[in-house]
């Protein structure tokens, strides 16, 4: 009897239900870090030229040139106005009440600057008005393959030198 009530003193306290293991933690899916942007190159004139298409037409106001993709408003536009022949130079965009800014006009031969104001139009453009006999446009016409166009507030356009922007002139100056 000793050796029973030394053997059940041996014996510790019922012990608890066996733990289940915690969960691991289950990590996220690794995200795709976007590429960076190339470098763009040093020159303009290596640039990749900005997708899109020339169109030319005229209207009763005038003649026309535009450059963009098909099925969206034009990047850019040329025109000239009948009556006192002037030349219009636009880029789609607004200017707040009183604002102005400046176009740039980049061709192989040489850089140009024009005041740039809000345009009555729809939908809203904002335009450089050039004199029939600016030299610049005829740098920009026979640039070698492309011009830039830079105006506050929008993208950098390289806009290939196509003959629709020469016509567009030469209707004017006719």
């Amino acid at each position: 009897m000793a050796l029973l009530v030394t053997l059940t003193q041996c014996v510790g306290p019922p012990s608890a239900p066996p733990r289940q293991p915690a969960p691991r933690p289950v990590a996220p899916p690794p995200v795709a870090i976007p590429a960076p942007a190339p470098p763009q190159a040093a020159s303009w004139e290596d640039w990749p030229i900005t997708p899109g298409d020339w169109t030319y037409v005229r209207d009763a106001r005038g003649s026309v040139a535009r450059f963009g993709r098909a099925g969206a408003d034009a990047d850019l536009v040329v025109r000239c106005t009948n009556g006192p022949r002037r030349i219009f130079v636009s880029r789609p965009g607004r200017f707040a009440d009183g604002e102005t800014g400046r176009i740039t006009l980049r061709a192989s031969t040489g850089l140009q600057s024009y005041p740039l104001a809000n345009s009555n139009e729809t939908p809203p453009y904002v335009a450089a008005e050039l004199a029939v006999t600016d030299r610049h446009l005829d740098a920009l016409a026979f640039s070698r393959g492309r011009f830039l166009v830079q105006a506050k507030g929008t993208a950098d356009l390289v806009v290939p030198a196509w003959p629709e922007l020469a016509r567009v002139v030469e209707d004017c100056r006719g």
